[in-house]
């Protein structure tokens, strides 16, 4: 429910952006706001998700980002441009910290043997939650308008929290064995001079992804208002659900692979990627 909303105001937020403002400049830099936002929230959701319960991050960051959407609905007209700015930092820092959260937490959770399905699992529910939530923007922002789909995305966000509160709480460290037995596995810390080149690594490539993802999220709405100037929420939502449709695909081979046969080589697959 969570990354729905994610995906929904992804597009709503840009197409509204650039329908307030009528700059592509100031379109592409709300976006970039959000991305630096979440860049500058990395390193300290890390922290934060290191010392607290992960499910409490995890529903203050849906229940603060819900509440910062109906603020821009409820807003006069005449302070909304500001407001924009102030809900691309809600997102960006909410995304980050959620998503830290919930990757963290994975390996106290799910045995070592099992972390391949669960993550395959977990790309796969997250492509459909992309699927959807492109899909939808389009057809609710066309439809029903901006007011109507932020308050829709207000509301999965408060769902999530909602379905979070009733999961049973974890501090770092105290799930289940990582090796599948007893005991808990080795600590990050104790290892990580023996994979800072992978993680230094594995930064540049997402660091490339990214450079794509944000010009992107940029272009799309001026191209949508350039192609189809009647209803450029329909093209933009028709073009980012046919990429969905293919993280879609993968992710479910990914899963079936991952159950099938042990997962060696998985890095270097990765790279290849």
């Amino acid at each position: 429910m969570s990354t729905y909303g994610s995906f929904l105001n992804l597009v709503v937020l840009g197409l509204f952006t650039l329908e307030v403002t009528g700059s592509a400049m100031q379109t592409g830099m709300v976006m970039a706001v959000r991305l630096t936002a979440g860049l500058v929230m990395g390193p300290l959701a890390g922290v934060l998700a290191g010392r607290h319960p992960r499910k409490h991050l995890m529903i203050g960051s849906d229940l603060v980002s819900a509440g910062t959407l109906v603020a821009l609905v409820a807003a006069p007209a005449g302070a909304r441009p500001t407001l924009l700015w102030a809900l691309a930092v809600v997102l960006g820092c909410g995304q980050t910290l959620w998503s830290v959260s919930l990757r963290s937490g994975l390996p106290d959770t799910v045995a070592a043997r099992d972390l391949s399905r669960a993550n395959s699992h977990l790309v796969a529910a997250r492509s459909v939650a992309m699927l959807l939530g492109l899909a939808s923007a389009g057809v609710l922002a066309a439809t029903f308008g901006y007011h109507a789909a932020f308050l829709f995305d207000a509301a999965s966000y408060a769902l999530s929290a909602l379905l979070l509160a009733a999961l049973p709480a974890r501090r770092p460290g105290r799930g289940p064995a990582r090796d599948g037995a007893t005991g808990h596995g080795p600590r990050l810390p104790g290892r990580l001079s023996g994979i800072a080149p992978i993680i230094v690594a594995m930064i540049a490539v997402r660091a490339v992804d990214a450079f794509g993802s944000a010009s992107h999220n940029v272009g799309l709405p001026v191209q949508a208002n350039l192609v189809r100037p009647d209803s450029p929420e329909s093209f933009t939502a028709l073009f980012l659900t046919s990429w969905a449709v293919g993280s879609l695909v993968a992710g479910r081979w990914y899963a079936r692979r991952a159950a099938r046969a042990p997962q060696r080589g998985a890095a270097l697959r990765f790279g290849a990627a």
